[in-house]
């Protein structure tokens, strides 16, 4: 386990500081490298093996046969960490390098091989190792100039080319121009291709990323843009409810309903239907537009359950979207909207109950969105809630209306029957301090009853400073009389008119209070006496003395004549029906 730790990371070092990528290119770069050495130097090293077996040079020959393994080696087998097969081929290069100058007074391929070497470094390593070994083969090659020099150099068993031909020494030169060459433009044509494919890759890269940025900037738009909508809606929603909460009578309920929602939602038509009392047909109430006026003239009204979205939305509760009207069964044709693309209906609701449906038609085409439909199904549900207040509200109204008619009638009944009974005439007159009957009424106080308002006459007396004030009593929308004043004032201030009125008012309860105590005090006098009368007759136990005792006491409780009680047999009864019919 150790071992193998070892290697991974002597196998990292060369690319500690660099990329992955990069790393694995430089690996491809060096195998490409060292198999090009290998096919071109086998050519040398045959030449130089001949030479220097012809010229017994076998120090030479074993350097170069140890350099001709050690590069097989580094190139194919693999097992060898990225280090130490770049070192290899590094130093074989310098070897021959090294060997080649020793062996002559002058540099030639030598000088060659250590600037390959240097080369190659700036490739296989990082720039630091570079430099070091390009500094080792500048103290190398000044190393063999002081050889020279001072005359220990050129080394005569390294010379190979010393009596050689013409031909084999220039064809060793022309293997080793051609290996280093080979070697250079190898590794000049990966680096190349291998930027060229970085290059590509990164402009693929940055056109991903800007494919990706453009689509997302679009997502964020598209959604800044439905959020925006989404706003939008929630805030006419908003204002809807506050319009309809505030409206007391249905018909401008639906009306003005109806004119927000296309307003704020720009739909194409819109509509309110409202079921009927028997629940078979969605009637019409209010629509926008020329084509909802013509409508509402006709009297237009789809079946439950039968024809259209509506009829769908009423029968079931659900609502109902025609994205394309064309391609929908349900829809409804209506030649009076011929424009409509796209249509939703949805359920007026009341608790459990489908009061109606809400109508919207649009131009285009998959114009409702879930988003558009919850909504639109939020303002329905608000429209519902408001219509059936507005409704029941518009009962209380009508009950109330129909109690105080009730009332009116029960007061003018009551009214009627007090004043007939009391066979008298209720007026009286207040002048000089003095209290008297009144007999006839003013035409101001007529015209006040006639009317039910109070009448107003300034400068009308018998001088230029005296007005003339008729007031209607009043109780529960009856006028039960007149006040007729005379002030003496060219004008009547609005205190005084608003202290007569409010006199007028508590005048009038208390005159009725005082008619149910009159009432009551006559029903309590009359079953007093019912009692009394059937106390007396219970007093009696024979037939002949009840009907007596009754005859009398009816005539002195009613102050009558004359009374007659008397008993009828059954068949007496019904022979003088016989004989009358």
């Amino acid at each position: 386990m150790g071992r193998s730790k070892s290697k991974t990371t002597n196998q990292a070092k060369p690319g500690a500081m660099i990329s992955p990528e990069l790393h694995n290119l430089q690996t491809n770069y060096l195998q490409k490298i060292l198999v090009a050495a290998v096919a071109v130097s086998t050519l040398v090293y045959l030449l130089v093996a001949y030479n220097s077996i012809v010229k017994n040079l076998w120090i030479l020959l074993g350097i170069y046969s140890l350099a001709y393994i050690w590069l097989l080696v580094a190139a194919f087998n693999r097992k060898l960490t990225y280090t130490f097969r770049a070192l290899s081929l590094l130093a074989v290069i310098y070897i021959i390098g090294m060997v080649s100058m020793s062996g002559t007074n002058q540099p030639g391929m030598g000088l060659l091989y250590l600037s390959t070497i240097a080369g190659l470094s700036g490739i296989f390593f990082r720039g630091s190792t570079s430099w070091v070994i390009f500094g080792f083969s500048l103290v190398s090659f000044l190393g063999v100039g002081v050889g020279l020099y001072l005359g220990i150099l050129p080394l005569e068993f390294l010379n190979w080319t010393s009596e050689s031909n013409f031909l084999t020494t220039w064809g060793v030169y022309i293997g080793v121009f051609t290996m280093l060459t080979s070697v250079l433009v190898t590794s000049i044509g990966s680096i190349t291709k291998g930027l060229n494919t970085s290059l590509l890759s990164q402009k693929k890269l940055t056109d991903d990323l800007e494919q990706e940025r453009t689509a997302l900037e679009q997502r964020v738009e598209e959604r800044t843009n439905q959020l925006q909508r989404r706003a939008a809606q929630l805030l006419t929603a908003g204002e809807i409810a506050r319009e309809i909460s505030s409206e007391t009578e249905l018909g401008a309920l639906l009306n003005n309903s109806i004119y927000l929602i296309q307003k704020q939602f720009g739909f194409y038509h819109a509509s309110i239907f409202l079921v009927d009392a028997q629940r078979e047909y969605a009637v019409l109430q209010a629509s926008t537009g020329e084509a909802g006026r013509q409508m509402l003239e006709r009297n237009h009204r789809l079946k439950v359950g039968e024809q259209g979205l509506v009829g769908y939305a009423t029968s079931t509760g659900l609502s109902r979207v025609a994205s394309d009207v064309g391609e929908d069964a349900v829809h409804f044709q209506n030649p009076l909207l011929p424009y409509t693309r796209s249509e939703a209906a949805l359920p007026l609701r009341v608790g459990e109950q489908i009061i109606g449906a809400l109508d919207v038609q649009s131009m285009v085409s998959d114009a409702f969105t879930d988003e558009d439909m919850n909504v639109l199904q939020t303002i329905a549900d608000q429209l519902a809630v408001a219509i059936e207040k507005t409704r029941l509200l518009e009962e209380f109204k009508n009950t109330v209306k129909r109690l105080d008619e009730s009332s009116q009638q029960a007061t003018r009944r009551d009214w009627q029957f007090h004043l007939r009974n009391a066979r008298r005439q209720y007026a009286y007159r207040y002048r000089n301090t003095l209290i008297e009957p009144a007999i006839g009424r003013s035409e101001i106080a007529d015209k006040a009853l006639h009317e039910g308002q109070p009448v107003i006459q300034v400068n009308a007396g018998e001088t230029a400073d005296t007005s003339l004030v008729a007031v209607p009593i009043q109780l529960r929308g009856q006028t039960l009389g007149v006040i007729d004043l005379r002030i003496n004032s060219p004008t009547v201030p609005k205190e005084v008119l608003e202290l007569i009125q409010a006199t007028t008012e508590r005048l009038a309860v208390t005159l009725d209070n005082v008619r149910l105590l009159e009432q009551l005090q006559m029903r309590f006098a009359r079953e007093h006496l019912v009692g009394n009368i059937t106390s007396q007759i219970r007093s009696t136990s024979e037939v002949d003395g009840i009907l007596q005792t009754a005859a009398r006491e009816l005539g002195v409780a009613l102050g009558t004549s004359e009374v007659i009680v008397q008993l009828v047999s059954p068949r007496e009864e019904r022979d003088e029906h016989q004989e009358v019919s």
